[in-house]
């Protein structure tokens, strides 16, 4: 077991973690100009939401929980952005290609992925064991 942390403590940090997550993944569909403070937003929130929920505490489950949670987020607001550009499945393939879908769907390597990352990145530190 790679964590002491009681079972229903961590599925209160997950259920408050993919909340914050999914509201933060639509509002980053409805505003995408706002990426860096909404990336901001996305980490600590849900960071600080499971936090909250597993009453303060730390460790490699929660860990991964949050960086699990930080990339539903991020999926489902680049899902959203892509039903916005009204593209069915199969027009992807060759959209793939095109710079102005990558950046419609905010996957450029700098500042999308690089924002993306940020927002990974939190909860790992937030939830890191104690020195």
């Amino acid at each position: 077991m790679w964590s002491d942390l009681p079972g229903s403590l961590l599925v209160r940090a997950a259920v408050a973690g993919l909340f914050v997550a999914l509201v933060v993944g639509w509002l980053w569909s409805r505003i995408p100009e706002w990426q860096f403070y909404l990336a901001l937003l996305l980490g600590f929130g849900v960071a600080e939401a499971m936090a909250n929920a597993a009453r303060l505490r730390r460790g490699q489950a929660l860990q991964a929980v949050g960086i699990a949670c930080v990339a539903v987020g991020l999926l489902t607001s680049r899902f959203l952005l892509l039903a916005e550009l009204g593209l069915e499945t199969s027009g992807l393939p060759s959209g793939w290609n095109d710079p102005r879908f990558i950046a419609a769907l905010q996957l450029r390597p700098i500042p999308d992925l690089l924002f993306a990352a940020l927002a990974l990145l939190i909860p790992f530190i937030r939830f890191r064991g104690a020195r």
